[in-house]
């Protein structure tokens, strides 16, 4: 009312949740993704998902990749957490999920600083930010990151104690 928008709160959200629901599943894996999961399996490196977006959100974003999704161990969402990120629980449920105690041999994507707090919290989990436009890089070590890439192709597996890609 006191911006005097043409809508109301709940025709805002129903016309975001309409839009999300069409645009979301046709947004593609980040570039890398693919490779990199593909090489965890290949050497038996457990690996998961802790994304703070709802079940349902989540759900619309993967629809068109149960393949791809069906190679990971583990899935947690915003709505399996009584506390968002920057709190680590998240991160501790995911570890948990794969048979794992949370600690510095965890390895954490992230693309934002709340993330990466969240991360280091659980334990020393360590953190990999992926940049993104939006967020000054100086968040990212502030909130702990170990290592700010703009892509997961610049990732370097055995940086982090893991098998080295194949030459190629």
């Amino acid at each position: 009312e006191a911006f005097k928008l043409p809508f109301t709160p709940d025709e805002y959200i129903a016309e975001r949740n309409r839009r999300t629901k069409e645009l979301f599943p046709n947004v593609d894996i980040l570039p890398g993704c693919n490779r990199l999961t593909a090489h965890l399996a290949a050497h038996g490196v457990p690996f998961g998902i802790a994304t703070s977006s709802s079940k349902k959100t989540f759900g619309w974003k993967t629809s068109k990749k149960q393949e791809w999704l069906s190679t990971f161990q583990v899935v947690v969402t915003g709505d399996d957490v009584a506390n968002g990120k920057p709190d680590p629980e998240i991160f501790i449920k995911a570890a948990k999920g794969l048979g794992s105690e949370p600690g510095p041999h965890c390895i954490v994507f992230e693309d934002a600083p709340a993330g990466i707090e969240s991360g280091t919290s659980a334990g020393g989990m360590r953190c990999v930010a992926l940049k993104n436009q939006y967020t000054d890089a100086s968040l990212y070590t502030e909130a702990g990151a170990e290592i700010i890439l703009e892509s997961i192709e610049q990732f370097v597996p055995e940086d982090f104690g893991l098998p080295p890609y194949p030459q190629t």
